[in-house]
Order: C-alpha cells, then structure tokens, then sequence
C-alpha cells in the first residue's frame, strides 16, 4: 500500500474513534489576595452548585465626565475581592466580555484595577 493510502486509512480509523463534540471547559472562580488576581468563567459560577462565588465587571459610561469600572470576584471560600478604574482601554474590554465569558483581572495595593482579560470560547461553560 502506498503513503498516502495508510495515510487514507489512519485518518479513517482515527476519525471512526473520535467524538465530535466540541470541548468543554468549566472552572471556580479563583481569587489570589497575595498576587493580587482573580478569575474564573462566568457561566461556570452562575452554574455552581454553592451560592458563594460570583465574578464579573460593572461599567458606567457618563455622557459628560468620566466613566468608570468596578470589577468583583467571589471563590467558593468567600475570599472577595474587587477593583475599579477609569481607564478607557480596561472599560473597553469588560465591554467585550459576554455573559458566558471568561474575566480575569488584576489591582493594586489602592484597589485600582492594573489589568483585565476577557475570553470569550465556545469551549466555556454556558449558563
């Protein structure tokens, strides 16, 4: 059999194995005081079989004067924690983050948010 026919054949075999559904991902809320972080997925909290974690950002734009942002975080051992900015670029990612999105984000000794991530995969957990 040539190359490219085992080849063929591998694929086939490998394929007739492999389910077809998407990935999966599910994930606490985590809240590092010490390193001053936190993080977690949005639906995996809402989902959680505790009432205690929560995690997200509150954004209020002004049409005059600034606008600012205030993100919290709550794990399953009640550690919470939050920050807020003013900073442009931070707000206009929390404004990205959908529903089911995954927030990660960073402050200061002052409680001023450093930085912000937000992922938004088909892999995360929906609500």
């Amino acid at each position: 059999m040539s190359k490219s026919g085992k080849l063929a054949v591998a694929v086939a075999v490998l394929a007739a194995g492999t389910a077809w559904a998407g990935a999966r991902m599910n994930s606490n809320v985590w809240v590092n005081v010490t390193g001053r972080e936190a993080g977690g997925l949005l639906g995996a909290a809402y989902n959680s079989p505790d009432t205690t974690q929560f995690i997200g950002c509150s954004v209020t734009i002004y049409p005059t004067g600034p606008s600012g942002m205030t993100c919290y975080a709550r794990d399953p051992a009640n550690n919470t924690v939050s920050c807020t900015t003013n900073s442009a670029e931070l707000i206009k990612a929390a404004l990205a983050l959908n529903s089911d999105g995954y927030l990660q984000f960073a402050w200061d000794e002052t409680g001023w948010c450093t930085w912000l991530m937000v992922n938004n995969l088909s892999s995360y957990t929906k609500k």
